[in-house]
Parts: structure tokens; sequence; C-alpha cells
């Protein structure tokens, strides 16, 4: 679901991932498990506004974050044709909670693999990575961990840490202002 996901964004269209459970067995499926956090200040309206613009990821327990300078997902960086953007991506995870690497997606297609260290520190990774990007460009930053890395909140379940982030959008440059000769 993640490739066609990303499929419809590099066909220009803007969905806004979410995750959720839905549990009708609890003995056999455990409820909360995705979660969507959405980055927001103040009350319903504004998280609501929030989500609406993207400014979310999605995860089975490890926080994945990704900027672009100030630009967050949801966001539109102006770049011009093939520029080097830098990106900043850091995975927080319970000390129980393996992340093994971490993906960037630009337009869909898998750019960048980061190895996430062994660790039980609460911060995992905070690594920097450089992208050639162009207006209509797109990041989506997609961890994961091993298969039975849930097992300490879901025995049985066989779950992976997992966690993706919406994409941070990149337009172009315009209100280009010339001085006067």
């Amino acid at each position: 679901m993640l490739r066609d996901w990303m499929s419809l964004l590099a066909a220009g269209q803007r969905y806004v991932a979410t995750g959720s459970s839905d549990s009708h067995r609890v003995l056999y499926q455990w409820a909360g498990y995705p979660r969507t956090y959405v980055h927001a200040a103040g009350g319903v309206s504004e998280v609501l506004a929030a989500l609406r613009r993207g400014r979310a990821f999605v995860t089975s327990g490890p926080m994945l974050l990704l900027t672009a300078g100030e630009a967050e997902p949801g966001d539109t960086v102006p770049v011009r044709a093939n520029a080097a953007v830098r990106l900043r991506v850091r995975v927080r995870a319970a000390p129980w909670l393996q992340v093994r690497e971490v993906e960037l997606y630009r337009d869909g297609v898998r750019a960048a693999t980061l190895t996430v260290p062994p660790s039980e520190a609460v911060e995992r990774l905070d690594a920097e990575v450089t992208l050639a990007l162009s207006p209509g460009s797109f990041v989506v930053a997609v961890a994961r961990g091993p298969q039975g890395g849930l097992d300490a909140v879901l025995p049985y379940a066989a779950g992976v840490p997992f966690a993706f982030t919406n994409p941070i959008w990149f337009g172009p440059v315009t209100g280009v202002t010339r001085r006067g000769r």
C-alpha cells in the first residue's frame, strides 16, 4: 500500500497518509497499532488543519522525524532544478524497540538508506542526507525494524517496528524581486 500511495503522490495527487488499527477480535488482533501522530499546537481545529496539511507520521513504535531546514512533512520548500537539499532524519524509540534502517524516497523511488546502529538509547539516529531535488519533487522517510520487534508489547503477533512520514514537497522558487538599475 505504501508503494501505491507513493505512486499517487508521484502522479501529482496529494493524499495525506494516516494509520490506525481495526481490531474485531482482541484475542487475535491488537488495538492501537499503528498510530498517526500529528504535529499541531492548540485544540481540535488546529489538529485537523495540521492533519489536512500532512503534518503527520504513521508508526507502530518508532518516532520518525524528517525536516528540510525548518520545513517538515506537509510543507512545500521552494527549490530550483536539481538543487542540493539537506534533509535531517531523526529516529527515537523505546529501549526495547529495534529500528534497523531508514529509507528516504524521492518521488516514490528509494534514494538513500541509512543504517540505524543497535542501541537502547532513546535517540537512535540523527543524520543528514543531501539529495538533488527539483520543483515537483517530494521526499518521504520510512523506518523499519525486524519482524517480531514488537513482541514486548504485542506478543505472538510477529509485528514489525515501522514508521513513515507524509511528504515534504518541493516547489518552484516564486516571488523573486529584481533590484532597480
